[in-house]
C-alpha cells in the first residue's frame, strides 16, 4: 500500500507513470482545487486507486474501470474537474462501492487505511502477522467515529503508549477478534544494520526490533545477551538479511550467540540468505540464529519453580550458510536449547559447516533433564518437514 497525497495542482505529477498492481490511497486535500486536469495515462496501472477527500462537500462518485487485462481501480471526480482517460481503457464503467475489508502485513498498510480514510467508515481489517502500532497516535485513532473490526489469528499488536492500548481495548467503536496487545518498553526500529548494535546494551525488559529494510553486505559481531532479563521480539516483516559475516567472539556462534536462560526470543517473518557465522576461537555450539540458551550453574536454576524462557521461530527461512564446526552440537536454527522451543512455518536448506558439512537438524541439541532434575518427563515432537512445525514442549508433574 501507498500514499499519495493531493495538496497542489502541481502534486498530479505523482499519478503519473503509476505501475504494477499496488494499492494506491489518494487523498485529496481542500487546498486542491484545479480548474482542469489534464489526461492521466494509467496504462501501464492495474492496481487500485483510493480516493478519500478532506472536503466532505463533495458528492463522491466512484468509478470502475475494467480492460482486457482485467485492471480495476477507483477514481473519483472533483468540482470543475473532468477525468479525462486514455479511449484505450475506458471501457466498461460500472458504479461501485469503496472497499471496507483489508489484509494488513505491517504498520503503514494499518496507518494509511486509518488515517486516509474517512472517520465515519466502518472497517474490517484483517491482521497476516504481528505488527507494531507505535507511529498512530492515539489521538488520531480516538478521534475515529466509524466501527473498526480488528481480526487475527493470534496475531498480536505492539504498543508502547498505554494511551493507545486503552483506546484499542476499551473503546467503544473498536473491537478486537483473536489478536491481543500487548505494551512494550522499547521499540527499536532496524533500517539499516547499525540499528541493530543497540542490541549490545539491552539490559531488561519487553523489547521488540522492528525490520524495516531488507539488510545486506555487512560485518558486526554477534549479539551476546547473556545480562538481558525480559522478552525479545524480532519482527521481521517479511524482509531478509542476506550476504552478512558475524563474528563470535564467545564459545558459542550465531547472530546471537547466547542468551540468558529466563529470557523469551521471539523471531517471525524473517529470512536469512547467504550467512556466514564465523568465530576467532572453537565454539561448543553453533547456529544461525541462536549458539545457545546460556547455562548456569547457579542452585537457582535447578529449583523446581524455575521458568525458563521460551524460544520461538515463526515463518523464518534460512537459506545458504556457513556457520563454525561446534565440539559439541551444530543446528540450523539453534545450538543448544534447554526450554521449550517451536518453529512454525520456517524452513533450512544449504547450511553447512565451512568443511562442507550439512547441517540438517533444526535443534543441536535439548538439554532438559541435566538442568531441572525436577523434570520427571520430557515430551518431545517433532516433525522436520518444511512449512510443518516442530513443537517441543517440557511438561513437569
Amino acid at each position: 500500500m501507498k500514499l499519495i497525497e493531493l495538496k497542489q495542482e502541481h502534486d498530479l505529477q505523482k499519478l503519473k507513470n503509476l505501475k504494477g498492481k499496488d494499492y494506491i490511497f489518494l487523498k485529496v486535500y481542500a487546498s486542491f482545487e484545479p480548474d482542469f486536469i489534464e489526461a492521466i495515462d494509467l496504462v501501464n496501472f492495474s492496481g487500485t486507486l483510493d480516493v478519500s477527500f478532506e472536503n466532505k462537500d463533495l458528492k463522491p462518485c466512484f468509478v470502475y474501470m475494467e480492460s482486457n487485462s482485467s485492471r480495476k481501480w477507483i477514481f473519483q471526480n472533483i468540482n470543475k474537474v473532468d477525468i479525462i482517460m486514455p479511449p484505450k481503457i475506458k471501457t466498461n464503467i460500472k458504479y461501485t462501492q469503496l472497499e471496507t475489508e483489508y489484509h494488513v502485513k505491517s504498520e503503514k498498510d494499518f496507518q494509511n487505511i486509518v488515517l486516509c480514510r474517512p472517520v465515519s467508515d466502518d472497517l474490517v481489517i484483517y491482521l497476516e502477522q504481528d505488527l507494531v502500532l507505535d507511529r498512530i497516535s492515539w489521538e488520531a485513532l480516538a478521534k475515529y467515529s466509524g466501527k473498526i473490526q480488528i481480526e487475527g489469528n493470534r496475531h498480536k499488536i505492539y504498543v508502547s503508549d498505554e494511551n493507545f492500548k486503552n483506546i484499542l481495548e476499551h473503546s467503544s467503536n473498536i473491537s478486537l477478534q483473536g489478536c491481543q496487545v500487548i505494551l512494550v518498553d522499547q521499540v527499536i526500529r532496524v533500517f539499516e544494520y547499525q540499528d541493530l548494535l543497540v542490541l549490545f546494551s539491552l539490559k531488561n525488559g519487553r523489547v521488540v526490533i522492528n525490520i524495516e529494510n531488507d539488510l545486506s553486505r555487512f560485518e558486526m559481531a554477534s549479539i551476546t545477551l547473556n545480562q538481558f532479563l525480559g522478552s525479545l521480539i524480532i519482527l521481521g516483516n517479511d524482509h531478509t538479511i542476506s550476504n552478512c559475516i558475524i563474528k563470535s567472539n564467545s564459545y558459542n556462534a550465531g547472530l546471537i550467540s547466547s542468551i540468558h536462560p529466563t529470557s523469551n526470543l521471539e523471531v517471525s517473518h524473517l529470512t536469512f540468505q547467504h550467512i556466514q557465522i564465523s568465530s576467532l576461537r572453537s565454539v561448543l555450539y553453533s547456529g544461525v540464529i541462536l549458539g545457545q540458551r546460556v547455562v548456569k550453574s547457579n542452585s537457582t536454576i535447578k529449583q523446581k519453580h524455575f521458568m525458563p524462557g521460551r524460544i520461538s521461530f515463526d515463518n523464518c527461512h534460512i537459506i545458504g550458510a556457513k556457520i563454525p564446526v561446534a565440539l559439541k552440537k551444530s543446528g540450523t536454527f539453534v545450538g543448544l536449547g534447554d526450554d521449550a522451543i517451536d518453529i512454525w512455518n520456517s524452513s533450512s536448506k544449504h547450511v553447512r559447516t565451512f568443511e562442507q558439512k550439512e547441517i540438517e537438524d533444526w535443534i543441536g541439541q535439548l538439554s532438559y533433564r541435566y538442568l531441572y532434575p525436577s523434570m520427571s518427563e520430557l515430551e518431545i515432537s517433532e516433525n522436520t518437514l518444511e512449512n510443518d512445525a516442530i513443537s517441543v514442549r517440557k511438561r513437569v508433574r
